[in-house]
């Protein structure tokens, strides 16, 4: 009697546990192993390292930390985060704990060059030889000087400017560290797809330019709720491998199919992150 009491507690217990992850909107067959991670940039990528940071959190990666160092526009750049002392000093900081799991980065039209990333990579390693490398390849501007860009300008340059930095950036400094996984993000396309899903009116209840529920928060093209939240889960299944059908991001509650915008931007992303075995 007592076992058989046992029992039926434990299994309560299960399926409590069990209930508690699927409601988070994460339940994986095999845990997944949170990373540490330390990110540098600018405004087009720090805001969506910290909405993955929420993602993550609500979707119960267990061991997931993360912080950042932020600087606006082309200050922070990886080359520009270097040569300004405080900001250079405070992420070394950082990196001399020992404990980076996952070392992110991003890209600006400056100060981007693969001697600036080569800088920082080979600091990181010093005290971190395991370290993971992230870079995060942005959205570009959606206006220049005050002049709104036609979308099909928009779409087919972001593309060749994907294609290009993949080739000239990505695969050389892959080449350089070969002991090291080097991860692209290319998260800037969740742009080109939702405003595209915009102009098709896809996107009920969306605007293109607004403080909330919308694509961007200004002309200039900085992320609103619904281009954070794409990019989010672009993120989460780029770093963590997680089925994005199995994440619930915090906050949300958008009429469109958020989920499948993400998921062709992370189609794009596999292309350029082919599995390759353990070192």
């Amino acid at each position: 009697m007592m076992i058989h009491k046992s029992l039926t507690h434990w299994i309560s217990l299960r399926i409590i546990v069990v209930a508690l992850l699927v409601s988070n909107g994460f339940a994986n067959d095999k845990e997944t192993p949170g990373k540490n991670c330390l990110f540098i940039g600018h405004s087009f990528f720090i805001p969506v390292s910290r909405s993955f940071n929420a993602m993550a959190k609500n979707a119960g990666v267990e061991g997931h930390s993360q912080r950042d160092v932020f600087r606006g526009g082309k200050n922070g750049a990886p080359g520009s985060l270097w040569d300004h002392e405080p900001s250079r000093t405070k992420i070394q900081s950082s990196l001399d704990e020992g404990n980076i799991d996952l070392f992110g980065m991003t890209l600006y039209s400056s100060k981007s060059s693969i001697e600036d990333y080569k800088k920082w990579i080979d600091y990181a390693l010093k005290k971190n030889p395991k370290v993971e490398v992230f870079i995060g390849i942005p959205w570009g501007r959606t206006s220049e000087g005050g002049v709104k860009r036609s979308l099909a300008a928009y779409s087919e340059g972001s593309r060749a400017f994907q294609s290009r930095i993949h080739n000239e950036l990505i695969l050389k400094l892959r080449a350089l560290y070969p002991k090291n996984k080097i991860t692209c993000s290319y998260y800037g396309m969740a742009s080109v797809e939702l405003w595209t899903m915009h102009e098709a009116g896809k996107m009920p209840g969306i605007n293109r330019v607004a403080k909330s529920n919308s694509v961007y928060r200004d002309a200039m093209g900085h992320a609103g709720d619904a281009l954070l939240t794409v990019a989010g889960l672009v993120w989460m299944n780029t770093i963590y491998g997680i089925d994005i059908a199995k994440v619930k991001p915090p906050k949300v509650d958008f009429k469109f199919d958020y989920k499948a915008a993400a998921a062709k931007v992370i189609s794009l992303d596999k292309k350029h992150n082919p599995k390759k075995a353990k070192l």
